[in-house]
């Protein structure tokens, strides 16, 4: 059976998300958050399917500078999870 899509209406995890969020913290701040916490459950999306994910989470267009900010966000926290785990990898090497 193959793994659910993160983008995939049923799996959308955006009221597990919805409980980090302070609605009363800038927009900003709250698409972060949940760039971040969507990169760490779902950390391969592509471009068409990060927009997709900010769409439905924040009801904004591609166009949208809020869309950008979400990608941006995701991008950034996915590669600082990968270079993390690839250092994980290199340090247990070191003891084999």
């Amino acid at each position: 059976m193959n793994p659910r899509s993160c983008c995939d209406e049923e799996s959308c995890i955006r009221k597990e998300i919805a409980t980090l969020l302070d609605p009363d913290s800038p927009i900003v701040d709250r698409i972060y958050v949940a760039a971040c916490a969507v990169a760490a459950t779902c950390g391969k999306l592509t471009i068409e399917e990060m927009y997709t994910c900010a769409g439905r989470m924040f009801d904004v267009t591609p166009e949208c500078d809020l869309a950008k900010a979400f990608v941006i966000a995701y991008q950034t926290e996915r590669d600082m999870r990968e270079a993390k785990r690839q250092l994980e990898r290199e340090e247990a090497a070191k003891y084999r």
